[in-house]
């Protein structure tokens, strides 16, 4: 079971922090390495580096990438101005759902303080299983559920690739799961210091 903690309010407001489902490389297409890859389609980013740092959804993004959802031929795609870059098949990305999400307790917790003075007062459990393909195409299509590309080229030339994450709005958790149960923990006295 994975378990995933954040602030009481994140799973409940309408502009809500983003969440990592899972990493997934995709199946490139553009016949490039990372090391071709990063300067094709970034940018030299505010440390003077090549970089592709990159949020894609279902909206080209600024620099001309965009999630297309391929139906009849069952994958998510990566188009770079129109033009097919990489996908996952539907099989793949359920695989990967089912590995790392199958049951996930999402707990909520209040806060105070900063730092390491912050304290935590734990006080829901969202627990969800089945997390299916289908929702998460949902999820991408309304641009809630989005892919973030994380990679650039370092001072000795070799590519650094961080990941290609799966991410979702917090307040959407609930669409990408067949099953799901809201827990409360019973009121409890104010944390004492």
């Amino acid at each position: 079971m994975e378990l995933k903690a954040h602030r009481s309010n994140d799973l409940s407001s309408a502009g809500s922090k983003r969440m990592n489902l899972f990493l997934k490389e995709p199946a490139w297409t553009d016949g490039l390495s990372h090391r071709e890859r990063i300067p094709t389609y970034g940018y030299v980013d505010d440390n003077g580096r090549v970089a592709l740092y990159s949020t894609v959804t279902s909206a080209e993004n600024s620099h001309g990438l965009r999630l297309v959802v391929n139906t009849p031929d069952e994958r998510l795609e990566i188009q770079y101005r129109g033009k097919l870059v990489a996908f996952w098949t539907f099989d793949v990305l359920q695989t990967r759902l089912t590995e790392k999400l199958a049951e996930t307790a999402f707990i909520g917790a209040k806060s105070r303080g900063e730092g390491k003075a912050e304290e935590f007062h734990y006080e829901s459990v969202l627990f969800c299983q089945q997390p299916s393909v289908e929702s998460l195409v949902k999820l991408i299509e309304s641009r809630d559920s989005m892919v973030e590309m994380r990679m650039h080229i370092r001072e000795d030339g070799s590519a650094r690739n961080h990941g290609t994450a799966f991410r979702v709005r917090q307040d959407q958790l609930p669409r990408l799961y067949m099953r799901t149960l809201m827990c409360r923990v019973p009121a409890s006295p104010a944390m004492t210091r």
